[in-house]
């Protein structure tokens, strides 16, 4: 028989590997850079990240030029509460929502031929012709304007890509974590890659990271995965006593069942050690 416990969604640790710095929105931000590498000139770029919140406050997730309130000549992404919002040449923007806690949100920034938009989950919330000459070198991850704002909550897979345009239309976010030619981006445009290993200063490319204050934390907890099994499941004796998911991963279920881990294949070692099947 089965006996399933417990329920699953994409805010689980899955088969596919990856990480996400955990804030606390009190004090906990990273900071990267001096590097021209921020420097987007008037040129196309993209700047991406997938986020979770834990409430509705006004909370940034990042700022080009650290956190500063020259607001008006730099680039940042946050949710002000009401509402998506953000900072760009000369103006703010504010465009699309609400939002919800503990749902991961796929955010992109994205200038392409002198115009840029916001997509959220894929979806283009608002745009505007722009050509201003961003001359940025250092970046917040966190938080944007000073530290009243900080983000309470995840951040994962935070990608810049510089001189290239990865999303010029609506798009459906992928489910697998971001790599350096992942959607279409050119290696040598992509200047960060951070925010998905058990370091929270390690990346894959890009300019040093440290901690700008406070003890933000790498979390297991990520957004991808999100058709792999997404329960906790219960090893059992005897034969064949399994279900499979839609995946075809083994789940271990029946009478006199242990705790045991989710996947394709044996059964763990400790329940094989005890004769559990």
């Amino acid at each position: 028989g089965s006996n399933l416990v417990g329920g699953g969604g994409g805010d689980n640790p899955s088969p596919t590997g990856s990480y996400s710095v955990d804030m606390d929105g009190t004090g906990d931000y990273l900071t990267v850079g001096d590097s021209s590498d921020f420097y987007m000139g008037t040129g196309d770029f993209t700047i991406e990240c997938w986020a979770r919140f834990t409430n509705t406050n006004n909370v940034g997730l990042w700022q080009v030029e650290g956190l500063t309130t020259n607001y008006t000549t730099t680039l940042s992404f946050a949710h002000n509460g009401s509402n998506w919002h953000g900072y760009r040449g000369g103006s703010t923007w504010d465009y699309g929502g609400g939002r919800s806690t503990n749902q991961w949100y796929h955010c992109a920034y994205v200038r392409h031929s002198g115009t840029c938009t916001i997509y959220v989950d894929g979806s283009s919330i608002g745009s505007w012709s722009d050509s201003y000459n961003y001359t940025g070198t250092t970046l917040v991850i966190g938080g944007y304007y000073t530290t009243s704002y900080l983000h309470d909550g995840n951040i994962s897979n935070f990608r810049v890509v510089k001189g290239q345009a990865l999303y010029t239309s609506n798009f459906t976010p992928t489910d697998q974590p971001l790599t350096t030619t992942s959607q279409g981006a050119n290696s040598s445009n992509v200047k960060l890659l951070c925010c998905n290993k058990s370091s929270v200063t390690d990346k894959d490319v890009g300019p040093s990271i440290s901690v700008g204050t406070g003890s933000p934390g790498s979390s297991s907890e990520h957004p991808f995965g999100a058709a792999a099994p997404g329960v906790q499941v219960l090893a059992c004796t005897g034969d064949n006593n399994y279900e499979k998911d839609l995946v075809n991963a083994r789940v271990w279920s029946g009478p006199n069942c242990m705790p045991s881990v989710l996947g394709p294949g044996s059964p763990t070692a400790e329940s094989a050690n005890k004769g559990l099947r």
